[in-house]
């Protein structure tokens, strides 16, 4: 999809990478979702709550939980507030993986991190 877009002269931006996300979350290509990653971060695009969101889902529809787990701590590094969406990722990820600590712990985070958010 975005090779396609490259080859017809259009610039990748933050939403045609959140859509090429998408698709890749719904044909569970965790893979991809690593390379769309990694190709943002080389081009200097900021990925958004969707697209992490979508790429935290593919990683749990692969089974890869830790990478959801540096997804979301990354999101902390970069000073990103997780949201309730990348936060329910995270834990699904690690509940369908049978991470019951890792879930347990991000349930926690996530109730401490909406206690916190300014209304």
């Amino acid at each position: 999809l975005l090779a396609r877009a490259a080859a017809g002269g259009v610039v990748p931006d933050e939403v045609s990478f959140s859509a090429a996300m998408s698709v890749s979350e719904k044909a569970c290509q965790w893979e991809v979702a690593c390379s769309i990653l990694s190709r943002m971060k080389a081009k200097h695009i900021t990925a958004n709550e969707v697209t992490h969101g979508a790429a935290m889902s593919a990683f749990e529809k692969g089974g890869q939980w830790a990478h959801t787990l540096r997804l979301l701590r990354g999101l902390a590094e970069r000073m990103m507030r997780p949201s309730e969406i990348t936060f329910n990722a995270a834990i699904t990820a690690c509940e369908e993986c049978q991470r019951w600590p890792q879930s347990l712990v991000l349930l926690g985070a996530a109730g401490m991190a909406t206690a916190a958010a300014p209304s």
